[in-house]
């Protein structure tokens, strides 16, 4: 039972620290008006609550390559972003949004995976499990607001949220090498990064 507690913080932590950096990622190029919270956030829930309603159905096998997938996926999410060239649309918001939505989707899914895998009650287990993810997010939000983002910057934020998914992974389905390559580049681009570069800091959606 230990390590469905260490997994589910865990999985709380990855995933609020991926919803404020993925948004913070946004705001060199759509700026940070309300109507940009809005559509980041909602395709957030909305990827949420699809991983809500099939995480107990996802083999653990599925799981675990889902994991790996969103781990390749939220490392190389802020480095899309240097492809986008002025004027932005609403297309290009809600095509950003929804890449970062798949890695959210697959860490909202891996709580009700793990509580079906707990040997506890149903009902028990749901509330253990969904108390420990929640409390690390709390953690979670403190430290990339206060801490991640100020010092380390939206990209290291992102990487380190990757390297969060991938423990995630790893602990389901050990890929030495995998996590071995990923490693190296997570610590090379880690090294190297300080933040995203803002190369279109006044963009006007069309």
């Amino acid at each position: 039972m230990s390590s469905v507690v260490v997994l589910a913080f865990v999985e709380g932590m990855a995933l609020m620290m991926l919803e404020l950096s993925g948004v913070r990622a946004l705001y060199p190029l759509f700026g940070s008006a309300l109507p940009i919270w809005t559509t980041v956030l909602g395709c957030f829930m909305l990827a949420m609550a699809i991983g809500y309603r099939l995480g107990a159905h996802i083999p653990h096998k599925t799981m675990a390559l889902l994991l790996y997938v969103s781990v390749g996926v939220t490392f190389l999410y802020p480095f899309l972003t240097l492809f986008l060239k002025p004027p932005l649309s609403l297309f290009h918001l809600f095509f950003l949004s929804s890449i970062l939505s798949l890695p959210a989707a697959v860490l909202a899914a891996f709580t009700p995976f793990l509580v079906d895998k707990s040997n506890k009650r149903a009902g028990e287990a749901a509330g253990f499990i969904y108390s420990v993810s929640t409390l690390g997010s709390i953690v979670s939000t403190f430290l990339t607001g206060f801490v991640f983002l100020p010092f380390l910057g939206v990209v290291k934020t992102l990487l380190l949220s990757s390297f969060f998914i991938l423990l995630l992974a790893f602990a389901l389905t050990p890929n030495l090498i995998i996590f071995v390559v990923f490693v190296l580049l997570f610590l090379t681009f880690f090294l190297g990064f300080y933040g995203i570069p803002t190369l279109y800091p006044s963009v006007v959606l069309e």
